[in-house]
């Protein structure tokens, strides 16, 4: 009588890799300042995010007192001081990517909404920090910092805003030309770059550009001129 052989299952992932095992994984077991900054990130998934989530936040477009509550729970749990160096208000010296990568994992479990936030005022000061003069960046870096205890101010937001890919008024860099002029604050040095990109491209905040009559957002901040 022929018999028959039982298919055998493939063992499958029961659950996810806890916290030691991704600090393995990912190379930061001997973090101590990232592993705290990913739990701050999760209490902030877990709660405020959480809670705007289940109170409909997604069901609209608009922008809501109750979202803007979330920029107020980046600055206290430290989410928006992390593309910052420290001695611009952040806590974190040296290469930010991993530690903004953690950040935006933990927020997207809940809303990827959230964590693209996250990122957004990073995208606004990727341009100084890139090209800017020493200067540029610690003014800039340290007015979107949170503030530190005995400051009396409330943090520049950035805004990265890219259009879509239509001649002359979109990303597409190398077709752009016009006159630039400061919209506000005092006048300084601008570093150019020869390269075609959005991000080495995008002019800094408090600029307009105007390129054939027409405005291209730029990266702008709160205090800077409305477009």
């Amino acid at each position: 009588m022929a018999s028959t052989a039982t298919p055998v299952k493939p063992e499958l992932l029961r659950t996810l890799p806890s916290d030691a095992a991704r600090q393995i994984q990912w190379r930061f077991a001997d973090r101590y300042d990232l592993q705290m900054l990913v739990q701050s990130a999760r209490s902030v998934a877990r709660g405020p995010v959480a809670r705007l989530v289940a109170s409909g936040g997604r069901n609209s477009h608009d922008w809501t007192p109750a979202k803007a509550e979330l920029l107020e729970a980046f600055d206290s749990s430290g989410i928006t001081a992390v593309f910052m160096e420290p001695e611009q208000g952040g806590f974190i010296a040296g290469p930010k990517n991993l530690a903004l990568a953690l950040v935006a994992f933990e927020l997207a479990w809940v809303d990827g909404g959230a964590a693209t936030a996250s990122l957004a005022g990073c995208l606004a000061l990727a341009p100084i920090h890139e090209r800017g003069t020493p200067q540029q960046q610690n003014k800039y870096m340290h007015l979107a910092a949170p503030p530190q205890p005995g400051e009396d101010r409330k943090p520049w937001r950035g805004a990265f805003c890219l259009t879509e890919p239509i001649p002359y008024v979109g990303v597409d860099t190398g077709m752009l030309n016009g006159k630039i002029r400061i919209a506000s604050g005092k006048k300084e040095k601008i570093r150019r770059s020869k390269w075609k990109s959005a991000a080495a491209s995008s002019p800094i905040l408090g600029l307009r550009i105007s390129s054939r009559q027409r405005w291209i957002p730029a990266t702008s901040a709160s205090r800077a001129a409305a477009w």
